[in-house]
Formats: structure tokens, C-alpha cells, sequence
């Protein structure tokens, strides 16, 4: 499989926004003096942490459904 080296940077790049977000949100009282620097993160990344996951998801749609609507469902 071929793979594209820019979407699977911004898939990673996603999914640790992901991660910041809950991680941060499981310690909610513990991590001390890293508060600030983590709620300033996750303000910023809020416009589009979801956002970038349903744009990369959306990116091998067409090329999926081209094989025909039971082999897409098939591989999902």
C-alpha cells in the first residue's frame, strides 16, 4: 500500500490532540503547574481537533466507494 507521508503526519498530529485532550482531562487535579500550559494547548486545538479527524477520514472515501459499496463496508 502506497502511503502518503503528509496525511499520515497530520493523522498522528491529530490523534496526540486527542490524547492531550483526554490525558489532560483524567488528571484534571494532579498535573500541578503544567495547568496553564495544557488548558492554553487544548483552547487552541479545539477549533480543530475534530475537525482534522473528519477531513483525514474523508480524504480515502471516494477512492474506497470506487471499489463498489460492499467492499468498502467489507474492509470497515
Amino acid at each position: 500500500m502506497n502511503r502518503i507521508t503528509w496525511v499520515n503526519n497530520l493523522r498522528g498530529m491529530s490523534v496526540l490532540a486527542v490524547i492531550l485532550l483526554y490525558s489532560t482531562i483524567a488528571v484534571r487535579v494532579d498535573v500541578g503547574h503544567f495547568t496553564g500550559l495544557t488548558d492554553t494547548l487544548n483552547q487552541l486545538l479545539a477549533p480543530v481537533r475534530l475537525g482534522l479527524m473528519f477531513f483525514i477520514s474523508s480524504l480515502f472515501v471516494d477512492t474506497g466507494l470506487k471499489k463498489g459499496f460492499g467492499p468498502f463496508i467489507n474492509i470497515k
